[in-house]
């Protein structure tokens, strides 16, 4: 019974930290979108950062099982999404909406298609070859993308990506989890540097119309 109580406490206070974080983050974003003195680039339910900022080296491994590192980031948009492949709802959901988002950016004139990468934060139980099988039922052009814990750390870190693993009440299996997270999508230009982030509620037709817009204000500036 004590064992029982003890779970969901900690399941309780999984949540509540999460809460927090997420709160810490919309506090993070409201700031960079304060500074004034920078120009900046409204968009319908996103951030674009006035200075795109750098993304610390990475190394993780694709879903074909080959290097996957900053330099896949370079040369073309990319948009960055953090999940796992057993998230019951927001991952599925998500990814059918980049899906939609995608087949609506194919038909738009003079819109780069971005490489679509979805990156697991459960290496435990996300193998390459459950990520290839998994992006694949959504689009065979998705890029899928994992490493070890560390190298994940390092990188939701620096990107201010928020996840953590709560273990599942009444079990004692150490692969019986979820992983709470949070439902951004983040977009890479093709210097391979952050330059703006999507909050969910995500929708296909914003997501599109978002990417075209900053890809044509992109285009003019450089």
């Amino acid at each position: 019974m004590t064992t029982q109580v003890t779970r969901n406490r900690n399941v309780i206070l999984a949540s509540i930290a999460f809460a927090v974080i997420s709160l810490l983050l919309g506090m993070w974003v409201n700031h960079n979108q304060g500074d004034k003195n920078q120009p900046f680039f409204d968009i319908e339910n996103g951030t674009v950062f006035p200075i795109p900022r750098d993304i610390t080296p990475f190394n993780l491994v694709n879903a074909e099982q080959k290097p996957f590192t900053n330099n896949d980031l370079n040369g073309h948009w990319s948009v960055l999404f953090f999940g796992f492949t057993q998230c019951p709802q927001l991952c599925p959901t998500t990814l059918a909406i980049l899906n939609d988002t995608y087949q609506q950016l194919e038909k738009k004139k003079n819109v780069k298609l971005p490489q679509i990468v979805f990156i697991s934060v459960d290496p435990e139980r996300d193998t390459p070859p459950v990520i290839q099988k998994y992006i694949g039922s959504f689009n065979k052009n998705f890029v899928g993308a994992t490493g070890s814990q560390d190298e994940i750390k390092k990188l939701t870190a620096t990107l201010n990506v928020l996840y953590m693993k709560v273990q599942k009440p009444n079990t004692n299996d150490p692969m019986s989890y979820q992983i709470d997270h949070s439902g951004t999508l983040l977009l890479v230009n093709p210097e391979g540097k952050l330059l703006a982030l999507f909050s969910s509620p995500h929708t296909a037709e914003i997501l599109a119309n978002n990417i075209a817009a900053i890809e044509a204000r992109f285009s003019k500036e450089t």
